[in-house]
């Protein structure tokens, strides 16, 4: 029997089973079947298209797509069951640390697809281990801008430049109080809308092995965040007078219909706000945590990353199929399509609304967003969002402590044994 545990730094639980692959299997036709689990319901009519698209360039392979409404819970679900799918596509945090610390990932180390990823990507992609590995898992796909959304018109008509200090942006928000325009509306009635500032704040000021550190005995993130969360507050004292009266969608409208000059959020809310107004003159700078323009990075994600069940039988047509999906053309049309930024080489077109930041994706001037790290057991919104309600930091921090080792016991006792 081959037991499994799932015991990464983002999932407490653990499944035993035999894994048996059930993902492949013969149609009538004769065709081959792969299962494609899409963990990113956004884009399904983006992937039904490119699946139509293989299809009839392959008609010896029929991809069944699955797209389940809370995908991870129901993928954990069938992972009880012994029914994995054969290749899967989730989100560069948590979800894929869960599944590739508990050695249920394909290895695809010398496949010659992994040379069109960016390497700043795949560098990322190792730091979702939780403890290091030998091997290459996933093969990261797409990423995301974690940017400050300004109004263009509101800039111009009051002479104002993009900040590119701190101190620049501070000054740019009094400047912009001062002329009677909001600086910022903010979506915090949804604990996740604090997700964007902080997981720029923190990316960009603590060193990239903080957590292992913190693992180790060896840092406290109530150390490393004490900081963070000082300009979290500051932040957000820009924002509107009820600065929990806005949801995500509320801002979202609130921004499209130049009721605020800033709007700290990213690529992923682009759709929205121009559903709302086709016509909003939309920018994006980067938020400048330091006060040295060279430390401040873009803040990003791996926005999906495909992996293959090491079940799956069907090995060969997977990779014809990823191979297909890293084709430039493809990328391009989920890019056109998803408003999204390639986390693979190549010669594309960037939305209009990238422009302004895209030289960070060409020069891979970009760091790891902080919430990529969080265990799903821990609640940082939540924390972040209760913090800058009661502005108890020393409450705040210490429970940013507590939780870190609550969720990550098995990580930490391990990390012990080890040493």
């Amino acid at each position: 029997m081959k037991v499994k545990k799932i015991a990464g730094v983002l999932l407490g639980a653990v499944i035993i089973g035999t894994l048996a692959g059930c993902g492949g299997q013969q149609e009538d036709d004769s065709r081959t079947t792969i299962e494609f689990f899409l963990g990113k319901r956004e884009c399904i009519n983006t992937f039904e298209s490119l699946i139509e698209k293989f299809e009839k360039e392959n008609p010896d392979i029929h991809v069944e797509m699955s797209a389940p409404s809370d995908p991870i819970s129901i993928l954990k679900t069938r992972l009880i069951k012994n029914d994995e799918p054969d290749m899967v596509a989730v989100l560069g945090d948590s979800s894929y640390t869960s599944f590739v610390d508990s050695d249920m990932f394909l290895d695809l180390t010398g496949e010659e697809i992994l040379d069109k990823v960016k390497p700043v990507y795949m560098e990322m992609a190792d730091q979702l281990e939780s403890i290091p590995k030998e091997g290459v898992y996933t093969v990261p796909f797409a990423g995301n801008a974690n940017v400050v959304l300004y109004n263009k018109d509101i800039f111009e008509e009051n002479n104002l430049q993009t900040p590119k200090t701190w101190s620049e942006y501070i000054d740019l928000c009094e400047v912009l109080q001062e002329k009677g325009v909001l600086p910022c509306v903010f979506g915090f009635k949804d604990a996740w809308n604090v997700s964007a500032p902080w997981g720029a704040i923190v990316a960009n000021t603590v060193d990239s092995d903080l957590y292992s550190k913190v693992n180790k005995g060896e840092a406290a993130l109530s150390e490393a965040y004490d900081g963070c969360a000082d300009q979290m507050a500051e932040l957000a004292s820009y924002g509107q007078e009820d600065l929990f009266g806005y949801g995500y969608n509320d801002a979202c409208v609130s921004f499209a219909n130049g009721e605020a000059a800033m709007f700290h959020q990213g690529n992923w809310a682009l759709p929205v706000i121009l559903q709302t107004n086709p016509d909003a003159n939309i920018g994006m700078f980067v938020l400048p945590v330091t006060d040295k323009e060279e430390d401040n990075h873009m803040t990003t994600q791996i926005d999906l990353m495909f992996s293959l069940f090491e079940t799956t039988d069907h090995k060969e047509e997977c990779m014809q199929f990823m191979e297909f999906l890293l084709e430039e053309e493809n990328m391009q049309q989920y890019m056109d399509e998803q408003t999204a930024v390639p986390a693979i080489e190549g010669n594309f077109t960037y939305a209009r609304e990238l422009e302004e930041v895209k030289h960070y994706f060409d020069e891979e001037d970009l760091v790891m967003s902080a919430q990529s790290v969080y265990n799903a057991a821990i609640p940082y919104a939540e924390m972040v969002q209760t913090y800058l309600i009661d502005g108890d930091k020393e409450d705040f921090l210490a429970r940013m402590d507590k939780e870190w080792v609550k969720a990550n016991k098995n990580i930490i006792r391990k990390m012990k044994e080890e040493n």
